[in-house]
């Protein structure tokens, strides 16, 4: 199959594993280079490796934190540096915070924000400057469906995620 991603750069947040790392390695396939984040540095290296098997100079793994707004200009500066430019961006850090309100913190839901909501912020903030550089670009956000099928048990990820799909909607307004 031919995606269109022939030395395109792209950045994946979540990449050491799981949809994230699936979607890396689709890309390699498809002829693009990537960067992947996570922050788990002994499965980011991981999956780093494999993911070299197919293309040994069009991996890079970043350790970062999405959460964290320094982690998330370290990544992305490092992702232009290494191949010097960006062309796409897969916002796909998380998990799903399941719960009732009784049983989830507010401390947890301000994590699951920082890392769902106010981490790809943060990314499409520093990486826009270099998508418009590139010409145009994708900014993928990857959503639980909990935002849009809430219920008692997933109330944090309906919050989150329902979050993050406005985002995403207002972010396709800006950016198109």
């Amino acid at each position: 199959m031919n995606l269109g991603l022939a030395d395109k750069v792209a950045l994946i947040t979540g990449g050491s594993s799981g949809i994230g790392r699936a979607i890396a390695a689709a890309f390699l396939a498809e002829g693009a280079r990537v960067a992947i984040c996570g922050r788990d540095t002994r499965r980011l290296g991981a999956a780093a490796d494999a993911l070299r098997a197919a293309s040994p100079d069009g991996v890079l793994e970043v350790a970062a934190d999405v959460g964290r707004p320094a982690d998330v200009a370290r990544l992305v500066d490092a992702t232009v540096e290494r191949f010097g430019r960006l062309d796409i961006v897969v916002s796909n850090a998380g998990t799903h915070l399941r719960g009732t309100l009784e049983d989830v913190s507010v401390e947890q839901v301000e994590r699951h924000l920082r890392t769902k909501v106010l981490g790809p912020w943060e990314l499409a903030r520093r990486a826009a400057p270099h998508l418009r550089r590139a010409g145009g670009g994708r900014f993928i956000l990857i959503v639980g469906q909990a935002g849009k099928v809430p219920g008692a048990d997933v109330i944090a990820s309906a919050l989150t995620n329902a979050a993050q799909h406005a985002f995403a909607k207002s972010l396709a307004d800006h950016l198109g």
